[in-house]
């Protein structure tokens, strides 16, 4: 079973966008897919579920629980979702960031940083891929993805906040690759609401490729308002008319990372 982790610094970057998408290039692979919604904002839920689940149902923040009497199993809050082969841990209403809190304020051990790790293990004959969905930050839940993931890709876009952002999500990488999960692959820097007929936009993009090398994944994600109306809709890019190119260029990034579940076309 392929982890993939799909994080960023800043919002507003495309992250969740990023994994809805990847989902969908998945789902038409044949892939078994599990998508958590590890961020509180609670949007890939919105878009994902088959039914928009209820504020008291239960959710992601249930099996991270400090809590031991009051923790469920991962599969005791799986849902469906809006694709066949693709299913849901989802995340409503205020939990997720109450326990974040709870998390955060407890120490930093492998216990506490391995709650996610620890449920997805027993996921491990049901599904090909789980991707996760992390908060724009580094924080408690940042650091459970990083230690389940097996490999993690960073989101950003061409802009000063987003791009800075970078080198704290790296840097939150490398420090749970020393001390917490060693095997966790870095695949690059997804590259997301692309323009290339703004000079911001060629300037730091740029300033990304000659910071990151190889590191910076091609191809860029354009701006395109089909990216953001699939979403909204539950729909896949593929299920829209003139979206070739945009599908195409996530089935390259979902190869990229799965290269031995995904064969090129």
């Amino acid at each position: 079973m392929d982890i993939v982790a799909v994080a960023a610094q800043k919002g507003g970057v495309g992250k969740t966008t990023t994994t809805y998408h990847l989902t969908r290039a998945a789902a038409r692979a044949g892939l078994r897919v599990l998508a958590v919604d590890a961020d509180p904002q609670g949007n890939l839920t919105s878009a994902l579920a088959a039914e928009p689940p209820q504020p008291e149902a239960l959710g992601v923040a249930d099996t991270l629980n400090p809590d031991a009497e009051h923790r469920y199993a991962l599969d005791d809050v799986i849902v469906p979702a809006v694709w066949e082969g693709v299913d849901l841990a989802p995340t409503s209403g205020e939990a997720l960031t109450y326990i974040e809190d709870e998390l955060t304020q407890k120490p930093k051990t492998p216990e506490n940083s391995s709650r996610l790790k620890a449920n997805l293990a027993t996921m491990a004959d049901r599904y090909d891929l789980v991707i996760i969905d992390c908060p724009p930050n580094r924080g408690a839940l940042t650091v459970n993805a990083l230690v389940a993931a097996t490999q993690v890709l960073v989101v950003t876009m061409p802009a000063l906040y987003a791009a800075n952002g970078v080198a704290h999500i790296f840097s939150s990488i490398q420090e749970v690759q020393k001390e917490l999960n060693p095997e966790l692959k870095n695949r690059g820097v997804l590259l997301n609401l692309w323009e290339p007929s703004t000079i911001a936009s060629r300037e730091w993009r740029l300033w990304l490729a000659e910071t990151y090398g190889d590191q910076l994944l091609e191809p860029y994600i354009p701006k395109r308002e089909a990216v953001k109306t699939a979403q909204e809709a539950g729909m896949g890019l593929d299920e829209l008319p003139k979206t070739e190119e945009l599908v195409r260029f996530y089935d390259a990034h979902l190869q990229r990372l799965l290269p031995s579940r995904v064969g090129r076309n």
